[in-house]
Formats: structure tokens, sequence, C-alpha cells
């Protein structure tokens, strides 16, 4: 089984537009793909998740999204600019949004928000593996 034996990083900032929560998307899957991190899915649907909520409620031209891997944890961040802090909501059933930190919260590891000089990160961790090196 593959493992990282080192931390790996990357970083990438999106213009703060709902269509680049798509492009956000395609990066972190590009990213972790090339890690070979098998719960690919999974964190993308997440920082989809996180990044949206940045694009929706934040502040500031861009979303900074970022990636950093260990042996067996995978951690997501998504900062932006904006003064409010994130919170879970609990929708009634009719509502169409509010449910995208109740999805993080049952997928992820943990998750926090955490206020920074300007503006907030949210960040989820994961517990991962990675895929079999062919050979």
């Amino acid at each position: 089984m593959q493992t990282l034996d080192r931390i790996a990083f990357a970083a990438q900032r999106f213009a703060r537009e709902p269509r680049q929560v798509g492009n956000a998307r395609r990066w972190a899957s590009r990213v972790l793909s090339t890690w070979g991190i098998e719960q690919i899915d999974t964190i993308v649907v997440c920082m989809s998740e996180l990044a949206t909520n940045a694009v929706l409620y934040g502040a500031g031209a861009q979303v900074r999204v970022q990636l950093t891997g260990s042996s067996d944890l995978l951690r997501v961040e998504v900062h932006d600019l904006g003064s409010g802090r994130p919170h879970q909501r609990c929708p009634s059933p009719m509502d169409e949004r509010g449910r995208g930190l109740l999805l993080v919260a049952a997928l992820a590891r943990q998750w926090a928000v955490e206020p920074e000089a300007v503006g907030n990160v949210v960040w989820a961790e994961f517990g991962v593996s990675y895929q079999r090196e062919e050979g």
C-alpha cells in the first residue's frame, strides 16, 4: 500500500464566484489523485460545501483552498475574508439550503471554524488510505 512519507501540501486561490467552485473541485480531485488518496469523492464533496459557503456568505475577491496530507490524515481548509462565522443549521425538510455543514460533520473526522486576523478558515479532517502501487 502506498502512503505519503512526508507532509504533502497544495493550495490554490479561486475567484469568489459560484462557477469557480467546480474549478476548485476539479483541482482538488487532481491533487488527491496524484497523492493516491482513495477517499477522493468524500473529501471533494466536503471541500465543495466549504467553498460554496465561502462563495455565498464570505467576503473578498478570492477564496483560498488548501490541502494538507500525511500518512493517515487529510486536512481541507477554505479561507475567506468574511466577518461572519459559519455554523450548522437545522433546516426543515422544505428548506432548499442549510445542509452543507451537516454533510461535512457527518463525513469528516472533525471540522471547525477558526477566526483569522481577517476572515475565517473552515477546515475538515479525514482519515485516509492510499491506492495500492502497481507492480
